[in-house]
């Protein structure tokens, strides 16, 4: 006689159980979720001692029976009614989410300004150490102008964002380190490596530079090595300077794998603290030059902040209604200050000094970016409007592809600063394509690579749990029936 729940029996794999549903912060009740009182060892024995009952026996290890909600996979028993201690007032709604993929459109097509007006030779100038600019090109540069094309301060809230994405990944009820690192790295490098292969093919077909360009065009390599191919493939051995993007994805693929540690130190660090030791740790690296100490601690920015999120929104869900318009309005102007605020101080510090006293200030108007776009309400709706969607749908492909193509199209064009106009509808065009050809295939893939390990999981711990359970109703004493007869408690069957 099979003994397993209804709403197992009912599924057409007996591996497949249907799951509870999941339970997000404020929902039915705020009871933590906690190991029970008494040991395994003592709930076995009792339960071997006691009389036997034909019914839906006791389920043991990381399958656990919740009501009549059928089986879910957890490390513990919890109630029915139970909310994970982590999920608290976690989960954000989807339009705050889409609010977040605009904003990193917004940032990927920043990117893409900033690289179509570098091939300008008074634009370029600045990036490589002229400080005096005057003219239009002044303006451009040394004012909260340069925001429209700040490519670097974009990368640094690339940087946030991954760190706090992933934060809240990894505190939803799903999320399983074992599923995490294959997925994940099958989510970076197959669209790498689609973007190699094109930037390969782009570069082949560009014209060779003359000395009229600017000195960023002239920087850049007239044939793609086999070596630099190879570093840019497997994204080691530093960045090429074929596609300079790169070299931010390398930083992303080493924040993914160091990951376990920052949530380490989110989980023994007060995030307030943490935001403070990362910010110096940025301050200090930026000062003597070593670009891992300037940018990891950017990714961890984002994970304490992930941390601080619900302060933070529970603060601002506090404040009244006047407060939305005047005050996100000058909290956005304070915010875009402080990240062009490089620009603006450049003219007046010390060229040696300039990044790491500006650094810290920068990030923390990046961070009051992210902060409004999730929480202004004008701002979050006009992010996640249809084309800053898209624009967020097609962000990551946009960022890997677009350098060698605005590249090329300088070549070609009548005057260098026509660039831009032809390069961004241009690149956005590629972009979509790219997207449908490769980035959304390795997305199937990585969610494939994740169902597929956690299947598995489940698998084993079905199996174990089986084999266990049987083991111990098997040993279990017979006890005398109505009738005289004995009577064994049925095992739980696979």
């Amino acid at each position: 006689m099979d003994v397993r729940p209804r709403s197992v029996m009912r599924s057409r794999h007996p591996f497949r159980e249907r799951q509870a549903p999941r339970l997000w912060g404020r929902s039915r009740s705020a009871t933590p979720c906690t190991r029970p009182t008494k040991p395994r060892s003592t709930a076995r024995a009792e339960a071997a001692s006691s009389p036997a009952v034909p019914s839906t026996p006791m389920v043991s290890g990381p399958l656990k029976r919740m009501g009549d909600r059928g089986l879910i996979f957890s490390p513990f028993r919890c109630p029915p009614n139970a909310v994970r201690p982590y999920t608290i007032g976690i989960e954000m709604d989807h339009s705050r989410l889409r609010a977040l993929d605009g904003l990193r459109g917004i940032a990927a097509l920043i990117v893409l300004v900033h690289h179509s007006l570098l091939v300008v030779p008074a634009l370029a100038a600045p990036y490589f150490g002229q400080v005096d600019i005057g003219g239009w090109a002044g303006l451009l540069v040394n004012t909260p102008l340069h925001l429209l094309w700040a490519g670097t301060e974009a990368v640094y809230l690339f940087f946030i964002l991954s760190g706090l994405v992933l934060a809240f990944s990894v505190k939803s009820g799903s999320f399983t380190w074992s599923s995490y690192f294959p997925s994940r790295f099958a989510r970076l490098y197959l669209p790498v490596f689609g973007a190699v292969v094109l930037g390969a093919i782009v570069i082949w077909a560009t014209p060779t530079f003359d000395a009229a360009d600017s000195l960023w065009v002239r920087n850049r390599p007239e044939q793609y090595e086999l070596r630099e191919l190879l570093a840019d493939l497997t994204l080691l051995g530093g960045p090429s300077n074929a596609i300079t993007p790169l070299w931010s994805l390398q930083l992303e693929l080493l924040f993914s794998a160091l990951l376990p540690l920052y949530i380490y130190a989110s989980r023994r660090v007060t995030p307030v603290l943490q935001i403070a030791v990362y910010l110096a740790l940025a301050t200090l690296g930026a000062y003597a030059a070593v670009s891992s100490l300037t940018y990891l601690p950017m990714f961890g920015i984002g994970v304490a902040l992930a941390s601080l999120w619900p302060r933070i929104s529970s603060g601002l869900s506090r404040l009244p209604a006047r407060f939305s318009a005047l005050g996100w309005s000058l909290t956005l102007i304070a915010a875009v200050l402080m990240t062009t605020s490089h620009w603006m101080l450049r003219p007046v510090l010390p060229t040696e000094l300039a990044g790491a006293v500006t650094l810290p200030i920068v990030l923390v108007g990046i961070c009051g970016i992210i902060i409004a776009a999730v929480h202004a309400p004008l701002l979050r709706a006009l992010l996640s409007s249809r084309p800053f969607a898209f624009l967020g749908l097609i962000s990551f492909s946009l960022y890997l592809i677009h350098e060698p193509i605005v590249v090329a199209l300088s070549q070609v064009v009548a005057a260098p600063i026509v660039t831009v106009f032809v390069a961004v509808p241009f690149c956005i065009a590629v972009a979509t394509v790219f997207w449908y050809l490769v980035e959304r295939p390795s997305h199937r893939l990585s969610r494939r690579i994740r169902a597929g390990v956690d299947s598995e999981l489940r698998l084993a711990a079905y199996t174990s749990t089986g084999s266990t359970g049987g083991g111990a109703a098997s040993s279990q004493p017979r006890s005398a029936s109505t009738n005289g007869s004995t009577s064994v408690a049925p095992a739980f069957r696979r």
